[in-house]
């Protein structure tokens, strides 16, 4: 899968990732006996990982996720829940988060919303 690996350096780096696991890939990274993290064919030193955007949006987005710098993201989380999801984004142990198939720093997230299904209408 491609990603988009955005470092707290403001560079952006497009990833062949295979095999895209966005729970294993942030368990690496929050990890504190790690400083340097694997994503694809690059390795960063894992405190200047801001996010981990897929390239391509889901067809089946439910959520969209507003960071502080104004980007827009929407992904699909599945079974979103959002006290659940509070809980997690508010766990101070880790300091990036898997919110569907991104990877995000957590104090980076200015907002979450679900979106609401457009009705099908028969034309």
């Amino acid at each position: 899968m491609l990603v988009n690996v955005l470092l707290t350096d403001g560079m952006n780096l497009e990833v062949n990732c295979e095999g895209y696991n966005p729970q294993e890939l942030v368990q690496n990274v929050n990890n504190q006996s790690s400083t340097m993290i694997a994503i694809g064919d690059i390795i960063a030193q894992r405190h200047l990982i801001n996010r981990v955007v897929p390239v391509e949006e889901p067809a089946d987005v439910n959520i969209e996720i507003k960071t502080n710098d104004g980007t827009i993201i929407r992904t699909f989380m599945e079974n979103y829940n959002a006290q659940e999801l509070m809980k997690v984004l508010n766990n101070a142990t880790d300091s990036l988060v898997a919110v569907g198939n991104i990877i995000i720093l957590r104090y980076e997230i200015s907002r979450i919303v679900p979106l609401k299904k457009e009705p099908v209408t028969a034309g």
